[in-house]
């Protein structure tokens, strides 16, 4: 090996070990392929997989893919290769993915393990990741190229919470948060009196210092005409998943608290048919996608109350057509029970 290739396995290495800095989410799965490869012939094979993925942001991700497995006619498979995915649709607790990679099959006889030889290997992989609760996952694919001709993969998988999250936690503790009881009496919105005995404390999210930090408005915002994020600006949808990130991190850290999702719709021709047939149960499916979502993050459904208002409390007028997206939102309030004396 010369000097110059040298120089250049040394920089893909530096750059591969930078890519995990700009990553804001990382997963780690395990799984099987079954494909039909053809090298001297066609042959059925049947690989372990490991699969390693990082995001960098709510629709890009590339990995890492290692896999071996054991073919009909009699070889070893050994491949590596990398890939990177964009996530074309995101209804409710499924992202669907489409996938490119390439890497290097090494195969070796069973009979002759002198015998070996080594191919590229390109892909396009069709998939979804099913988003299930405490930050599991399964994604079921299909995966067609060179050598592998066409197969069917299953993976089970994990993603650990963002380091910059439990971080913004850390500091939120340490610092007192809103465990302090002065520091939520200040910041109350209002209080209400429940069976004679005990307040509701209702306090706006916006309020919590970590969700604060985060420097945009304490709002999920949806598309047109649906409860999903599908057309949104990609900005937007990486807000949305922030947002819904750092609650769900607040929950975790603060079990006194309920959180109320009230979800809301854009009136368009401002009827009763209107608001009782399409924007009151639209508002209401907001809600619940948004509640599913935390579900999924690890929040207790027991915590979490939805509610639709339809179109009944918009932030934008009628006329301001061009700022009607406001409208399509859901809010929140953390709602936590106290004592009348305390």
């Amino acid at each position: 090996m010369n000097l110059i290739q040298k120089n250049i396995i040394v920089l893909l290495c530096m750059l591969l070990s930078a890519i995990p800095l700009f990553a804001q989410e990382f997963s780690l799965g395990a799984g099987a392929e079954v494909n039909l490869i053809t090298l001297e012939e066609k042959s059925l094979a049947l690989s372990g997989i490991i699969n390693a993925e990082m995001r960098f942001g709510s629709v890009f991700a590339a990995g890492v893919n290692i896999g071996a497995g054991y073919g009909w006619n009699e070889f070893i498979g050994i491949e590596n290769r990398i890939f990177g995915r964009w996530y074309y649709a995101r209804p409710a607790n499924l992202e669907f993915f489409f996938q490119a990679d390439a890497g290097l099959l090494v195969t070796f006889r069973t009979g002759d393990p002198l015998e070996s030889r080594g191919s590229p290997s390109v892909g396009l992989t069709l998939g979804t990741r099913i988003n299930l609760p405490g930050r599991w996952y399964l994604e079921p694919h299909v995966r067609g190229g060179y050598p592998y001709l066409g197969g069917l993969g299953i993976l089970m998988g994990y993603s650990p919470e963002p380091q910059k999250s439990s971080a913004s936690r850390t500091n939120l503790k340490n610092s007192g948060g809103l465990n302090n009881e002065n520091q939520v009496n200040t910041i109350n919105s209002r209080e209400e009196l429940k069976s004679g005995e005990e307040l509701m404390v209702f306090m706006q999210l916006g309020n919590v210092p970590s969700i604060a930090a985060l420097a945009i408005e304490p709002y999920v915002y949806f598309a047109s005409n649906i409860a999903g994020f599908s057309g949104l600006d990609l900005r937007i949808i990486e807000n949305n998943y922030r947002l819904l990130r750092e609650i769900a991190n607040f929950l975790q850290l603060n079990p006194e608290y309920n959180l109320v999702i009230e979800g809301h719709a854009n009136p368009v021709i401002k009827t009763k048919n209107e608001e009782d047939a399409t924007l009151n149960p639209l508002s209401l499916k907001r809600a619940e996608l948004v509640a599913n979502t935390l579900i999924n993050y690890g929040i207790d459904r027991k915590r979490l109350i939805i509610a639709g208002s339809g179109g009944a409390k918009t932030l934008v007028p009628w006329p301001e057509r061009e700022y009607w997206k406001l409208n399509r939102r859901v809010e929140f309030m953390l709602v936590r029970p106290r004592s009348a004396g305390g």
